[in-house]
Formats: C-alpha cells, structure tokens, sequence
C-alpha cells in the first residue's frame, strides 16, 4: 500500500554474517536425503550432536560419520552467500522500506555496491567503504577507529577486530569485520551527518 508524507516504513534485519557460516553449526536438510545416509540427516544428526554432547563422547568420530558429500553439499546450499543475498534483496525489494537496519554485515562493500544501485544510501556524497584492517587500523586503538569511522563518512560501524574476521580469513584473506549497517533511501531521505 501507499504511503503518507508523514510515513516511514523500517526494515531491521539480522543477515547472518556469512563469516560464520563455516564453523560447523549444524544446517536443515534442504536438497533431500542422500541414497545410503540413513541416519544422517538434520533431526537424527542433532540428537547424535546432543547425546555426544551430554554423555562427554569424542567428537571426531561423530564428525567423521558426518562429514559426507551430502552434507557438505546440503551445507553449501544452505550457507551460499549469492542465493541468500539474492534472497535478501528480493525481500527488500518488495517490503519496500525507506530505512534499511542491518546487523551481522559482513560484507560491506558489494552490499552498498548493490543497494544503492537500488536507490538507497548509506554515505556521504562520494565516500567509498574502506574496511578497518586495510586502512592500516591498529587492534585495541580506540581514538583510531573512531577517526577511520568519522572520515570514512559511512553508516557502518563494525565490530573491530572482529570473530567473524578471525574465522573468515582462513578461506577468504580480504574477510571484512562484521557490524551494523544504516541505509536510507536517497528519494526520501537525505543525510546531514554521520557520526
């Protein structure tokens, strides 16, 4: 529906970041039991979980029953960053939002990159993303940070250093720190400072 002058529709949203994505949490079955895993998919794999869980078992054997192409392949389904933010931009696209919240972003650069093609703002005219680790910021310098922030321009404040970085650069070294992130649509609003 249309909305008054006076309105403003808010979306708030918990990505997920995709930095955690690969620390072994246990992930629905979406692409249908494999041919000879019994006793592999999502519910009897959480009580195998549970029960070494409670009972102090060795976990590595639990893995390696586990760990079968099946389910890396239900898990790279599942965790794909371009099928979820396709997702998230459909989602966005049809709740049609003036103010975009979002939290656990952790890829700050192609996420800007793609909502303001779609007419949001999260920036001053002209400022570009610059993440933390590659501005030279060093860890425990809050006064630094807290510059990079302010002269970066970019409603973005990232958890620095952050776990998901940590976990993240074991596969992708250019891993963003995860943080929250403020979008605006640019027709709608206009920014007067971001600090």
């Amino acid at each position: 529906p249309r909305r008054g002058l006076d309105e403003l529709r808010l979306l708030q949203w918990n990505i997920l970041a995709h930095g955690y994505s690969d620390d072994g949490f246990l992930v629905p079955e979406i692409i249908g039991e494999a041919q000879g895993d019994a006793g592999v998919g999502f519910e009897s794999t959480l009580r195998s979980v549970e029960e070494a869980t409670a009972s102090g078992a060795d976990m590595t054997s639990l893995k390696a029953r586990l760990s079968t192409p099946h389910a890396a392949a239900n898990h790279a389904a599942v965790v794909d960053w371009a099928r979820r933010w396709l997702r998230m931009k459909e989602t966005i696209a049809l709740c049609d939002p003036d103010i975009i919240a979002l939290q656990e972003v952790d890829r700050m650069a192609e996420i800007k990159a793609d909502l303001e093609a779609a007419g949001y703002s999260c920036s001053h005219a002209g400022k570009t993303y610059i993440p933390a680790h590659r501005a030279g910021i060093t860890h425990g310098d809050l006064s630094q940070y807290l510059a990079h922030l302010h002269e970066g321009g970019v409603a973005f404040a990232p958890t620095f250093p952050s776990k998901c970085r940590e976990l993240a650069v074991r596969t992708n070294p250019e891993a963003d720190d995860m943080g929250c992130a403020l979008f605006w649509r640019e027709r709608t609003l206009a920014v007067e400072s971001i600090s």
